[in-house]
């Protein structure tokens, strides 16, 4: 199962800068980033980023992204 996320830069002046999508927690490798997002997105703009969920096992299976 795939899901797309979007990043909002709300500031009006400065660009936002992404550094490294990671995941940890008791499931983190169940996650993966499929699309990675923009790098760097202007003032005001915005990218995407797709997380593929693929479970291993059954049950809750939760981990945070950072």
């Amino acid at each position: 199962m795939a899901r797309t996320y979007t990043i909002q830069n709300t500031s009006t002046t400065t660009s936002l800068e992404i550094g490294a999508i990671t995941f940890s927690g008791a499931a983190a490798g169940d996650y993966a980033v499929t699309v990675a997002p923009s790098a760097s997105v202007p003032a005001g703009g915005s990218t995407t980023l797709e997380v593929t969920f693929t479970p291993s096992a059954n049950g809750a299976r939760n981990a945070d992204i950072s």
